[in-house]
């Protein structure tokens, strides 16, 4: 019962605090993401998420190490909840399970708290950060909070540095074996799609060890910089960490994704197409440009120092005070 209140007011937390939800849209020309500044104007700032991630001009930093995730006994044995929110299929994972550490600094830890998916109406297309150019079809987003900063979602929400997103992207290989897949290392989820049909449904599944998801990436391989949620209300508080090495998926598991169902207020009946297109990595009138760093060695090497990425959180934390 205690886990069912908690989880209770989480989701509460994400309906108001990411999906502000029947005031935007994917598919709806009158709210669609070209129109989301309009009533959401940090969806309009200057340090948006997604963007395209360059293969020339990213700065090497060695101090970004192994990505890592820690579990907790606590809760451990407690279902996750598959739910149809009306923009995404997401699982929500019971509180003080996961932590992850984003550098070789394990003291500065953040706690997960969902994961949810983008994906396209074909193959060629889905992912919300691109490549060189390059999309995807399909890009999952593990979303957590700072847990040294603050006491909960709610609040890190809406304040500097408050939020992290892991993002795994994902590629068509039609011969890929289930337990090698994005879909299937997260295990019950495929046979829990059909089950969320509808906008507001969900399901309970077993639990299953989230950290093997990292067994299918390189998980020292990884594009990092400092953005925005990629949805109303575009809050720009998040450090983004998106993995190099994409993920299996099949067709199959594809369609059972564009199976969902939009609400009403979409323009189309099917879920699919629900991803932001990017956005500028700097622009004209930004008070100082964003660098996107990667964590494999590269000629633009910078020793073992976390100065660079500190002074840019530090700085974007000071605009991000001022703007609130």
């Amino acid at each position: 019962m205690k886990y069912q209140t908690i989880l209770a007011i989480t989701l509460s937390a994400i309906s108001i605090n990411i999906d502000a939800a029947s005031n935007w849209s994917y598919t709806n020309k009158s709210t669609n993401p070209t129109t989301w500044a309009n009533q959401f104007h940090t969806c309009g700032g200057h340090y948006q998420s997604p963007i395209d991630l360059p293969n020339n001009g990213l700065v090497y930093l060695a101090n970004l190490g192994k990505i890592k995730m820690f579990t907790s006994k606590k809760n451990s044995s407690a279902k996750y909840t598959v739910s149809n929110n009306g923009h995404s299929l997401m699982i929500n994972f019971p509180p003080d399970v996961y932590t992850v550490a984003l550098n070789e600094d394990t003291d500065e830890t953040y706690d997960v708290l969902q994961m949810h998916f983008h994906w396209g109406s074909t193959n060629q297309v889905g992912s919300e950060h691109t490549v060189d150019g390059r999309t995807y079809a399909l890009e999952g987003h593990l979303v957590c909070y700072n847990n040294k900063l603050y006491k909960s979602f709610s609040e890190a929400a809406g304040s500097p540095s408050g939020l992290a997103v892991l993002a795994f992207l994902s590629k068509v290989e039609e011969d890929a074996k289930t337990d090698k897949t994005q879909i299937g290392i997260l295990t019950g989820l495929e046979e829990s799609i059909p089950k969320v049909g509808n906008p507001n449904q969900n399901t309970m599944i077993d639990p299953f060890d989230l950290s093997k998801i990292f067994s299918q990436v390189q998980a020292d391989e990884y594009y990092r910089y400092y953005g925005s949620l990629t949805t109303p209300p575009c809050t720009e508080n998040v450090v983004w960490t998106v993995f190099r090495k994409p993920i299996p998926i099949t067709s199959h598991q594809l369609n059972l994704f564009r199976g969902l169902k939009f609400p009403v207020s979409e323009s189309q009946a099917n879920m699919m197409d629900n991803y932001r297109p990017v956005q500028p990595l700097n622009t004209k009138s930004s008070p100082f440009p964003r660098t996107v760093f990667k964590s494999w060695n590269a000629a633009n090497r910078i020793e073992k120092t976390t100065w660079m990425l500190t002074l840019t959180i530090v700085l974007k934390d000071q605009l991000f005070s001022q703007n609130v």
